[in-house]
């Protein structure tokens, strides 16, 4: 996604003043990183499926094995 198009979800939810905006724009920013986390998930799960381990998932998005397993 592109920042313009974030911009867009924003001010298609008719922020009415600066403030309302951020409002919007915070409230944009949970739901995107719900999401992201969603789908995250979803190839964490496969790669469990896929036998793949804790620690090779862990070092994939940054963590340690422990983190990723308490994270999926």
């Amino acid at each position: 996604m592109e920042l313009s198009e974030l911009i867009a979800a924003v001010e298609a939810r008719r922020p009415s003043d600066p403030l309302s905006g951020i409002r919007e724009a915070t409230a944009l920013a949970e739901e995107l990183s719900d999401l992201s986390d969603r789908l995250i998930g979803f190839y964490v799960e496969r790669a469990r499926t896929a036998g793949i381990s804790w620690a090779e998932i862990g070092a994939m998005i940054g963590v340690s094995r422990q983190a990723a397993q308490q994270r999926f």
